[in-house]
């Protein structure tokens, strides 16, 4: 059963209420972000009229110091004038390359503000600090710090004056220097306001920007989260037009599948009762839907399963597992044996429950009848085939002997050992005679050889041989061919091989049938090569090539099919039946070995045959025994 993946879309709703919390939470944090530009404003500003209240306080109690020099005065100054220097600590403390927030707190605090403003102006210091009217307050700030020191120096010159000496207001000096001091603090309160101004100007000029900065980020972010929920709700609304007309195609496409196709389709429940079978069974199988519904699935299979699979169909219903074309034979109402394959898939619903099998069938009476036959063919032919190979085999002798009779009497005749045969073309016609004899006597051989092998019946005589006497006793054979063809005889023999276990005359066979066939296809003149190579694995290696009329890759396997010719105009000039190469193979395999060819048209071919490492008879000696573990 198709379920809905709710894992799947329980993770987009999580996803989309993420992206609207996140912005809630941005508008939010930007709302408070306003509150608290707004508060530390007012933090600053509040601030700056202590600063300025203890600064024009500190002045005038200074000045009166100066008036009558009344030591309370002085007291009253100093403790007037520890509010702008608080704030000047602070604003030290903060500047620092390594800020003490700490120690700013409590500077902060003994200029007199606020507990619950000090974190606020401290964090706006660092995160605004070089905000271009932040930065134009706080330079504000420093110069007013500067003035600040020079109150607090004024004031500590007037008072060393007058614990200095017992100040007289009528002697001119110390009119004097009253004067001048008090002309200083003048000129420090002068400046002072300036830069209180100045200061205040600065801040409001952040404030007013701040201000304008947040309320365009709420607007951007508000403009942002309305977006993004109709975007969704687009989304949402599109995609569910989409999915309800992709469910109404993919119905309509079910049915005409189900209509037109030659399966058919079945449900079961979970008590594994045909629910549903489509239309098209009846007319594909010929049995009423009324004759299955409502029947256990298992209980159709009213004859023998096919293809041996039965235990593992009920195996698989049983284990609520996918099963694929389980073949059966089904006995029709009417007696007729029909075979039907089924696939079934297990339904399960969204708690895990096992609810039933769904899945398609089909009728395959016409394939398993069609295999059947071929099958029975196939064992006909191969039946035939043995027989006939079988047949050649046990014909040895009675082909042989006339043969061998015909060959022997026309060399008696050639010879004229009983007598002159008189005219001249007697000897013509008994030397045609001969030559046929030994031609037709040759085929039969290959064919005999060739058909033992098929029928199992060759059996090799091995020996202990000497690859380099097996070699020379093969091109006695052909020398003269080679000879009249004008090639050119390559060879290249080592002295140190190893003897090898085989059957001598088997393996004289495989030579002269190689090095007849590169003679037979090479046109006047060309080259012809023999080889004897040991490979890395041990095996021994002989190469026969030509440089005549090669073949195409695709040839090859035409080639070593009994009776196989390849098809060209130079290999037509030449006799043949097609069965050296075939030969050849057959007995390089029952000698557990690999024939090889390699050809390319009118460059030539090249064959290889590899006899087994375990075929190998290393004689006694040191260089031979040395030369067989580098080979291993």
């Amino acid at each position: 059963m198709v379920t809905p993946n709710f894992r799947s879309h329980f993770a987009r709703y999580l996803g989309i209420c993420a992206v609207f919390l996140g912005i809630q939470f941005l508008v939010l944090g930007l709302s408070a972000g306003a509150i608290e530009v707004v508060n530390v404003t007012r933090s600053y500003a509040t601030g700056e009229s202590f600063f300025s209240k203890g600064g024009k306080e500190a002045i005038i109690d200074l000045q009166r110091y100066a008036e009558d020099g009344d030591p309370a005065d002085y007291d009253r100054f100093l403790a007037e004038i520890s509010v702008p220097l608080g704030d000047m600590h602070a604003r030290k403390f903060m500047e620092r390359d390594s800020p003490d927030d700490v120690a700013a707190s409590a500077a902060f605090l003994r200029g007199r503000n606020a507990p619950s403003d000090v974190s606020g102006l401290i964090l706006v210091f660092h995160w605004l600090g070089a905000w271009g009217p932040m930065a134009a307050a706080i330079d504000d700030w420093r110069q007013a710090d500067d003035l600040v020191d020079g109150l607090v120096r004024d004031g500590a010159a007037l008072h060393a004056l007058m614990e200095a000496h017992a100040f007289d207001l009528a002697d001119p000096q110390d009119q004097y220097a009253r004067h001048q001091l008090l002309a200083d603090i003048d000129s420090l309160n002068r400046q002072l306001n300036i830069l209180e101004d100045n200061f205040a100007g600065h801040i409001g000029i952040a404030a007013r920007s701040a201000r304008t900065g947040v309320i365009a980020a709420l607007i951007l972010s508000s403009i942002a989260l309305w977006t993004i929920g109709f975007t969704i709700v687009w989304r949402i609304y599109s995609r569910g037009i989409g999915a309800e007309q992709h469910a109404l195609l993919s119905e309509q496409r079910f049915r005409d599948i189900a209509d037109v196709a030659t399966d058919w389709f079945w449900e079961a429940d979970a008590s594994l009762r045909i629910t549903y079978l489509s239309d098209r069974f009846t007319a594909v199988t010929g049995v009423a839907q009324s004759d299955l519904l409502g029947r256990v699935g298992p209980a159709v299979v009213e004859s023998k399963a096919i293809d041996q699979n039965m235990h593992d169909y009920v195996a698989a219903l049983q284990s609520r597992k996918p099963f694929r074309n389980f073949r059966y034979q089904y006995i029709r109402p009417d007696g007729r044996a029909t075979y039907w394959s089924l696939s079934g898939k297990p339904l399960f619903d969204r708690g895990g429950k096992f609810v039933g099998y769904r899945g398609s069938g089909a009728d395959v009476t016409a394939g398993v009848r069609s295999a059947a036959a071929l099958n029975d063919a196939k064992e006909l032919a191969e039946a035939a085939n043995r027989a006939k190979s079988e047949f050649l085999a046990n014909m040895s002798h009675e082909l042989r002997t006339p043969l061998n009779a015909i060959i022997g009497f026309s060399e008696v005749i050639r010879s004229e050992i009983y007598g002159p045969l008189g005219a001249a073309k007697y000897r013509e016609y008994i030397d045609d005679v001969h030559g046929a004899g030994q031609h037709l006597l040759n085929l039969i051989n290959d064919i005999l050889d060739l058909s033992k092998i098929e029928a199992g019946f060759a059996e090799l005589r091995e020996e202990t041989v000497d690859v380099r006497k097996a070699i020379a006793a093969s091109l006695t054979v052909v020398r003269q061919r080679i000879r009249e063809s004008g090639h050119n005889l390559v060879l290249d023999i080592p002295e140190d091989l190893p003897l090898l276990r085989a059957d001598a005359r088997r393996l004289q066979q495989i030579l002269i049938n190689l090095l007849s066939n590169a003679v037979k296809f090479t046109p006047a003149a060309g080259r012809i090569r023999i080889a004897v190579a040991m490979r890395p694995n041990g095996a021994m290696q002989f190469i026969v090539g030509d440089s005549g009329i090669g073949m195409a890759k695709s040839d090859i396997p035409t080639a070593l099919a009994p009776f196989g010719q390849v098809e060209g105009s130079f290999n037509r000039r030449f006799e043949g039946t097609g069965l050296g190469l075939p030969l050849t193979k057959r007995l390089v395999e029952l000698h557990q070995g690999e024939l090889q060819i390699e050809s390319t048209p009118g460059q030539g071919t090249t064959v290889t045959v590899v006899f087994p490492a375990s075929r190998l008879v290393w004689a006694a000696g040191p260089a031979l025994a040395n030369r067989a573990s580098a080979a291993e």
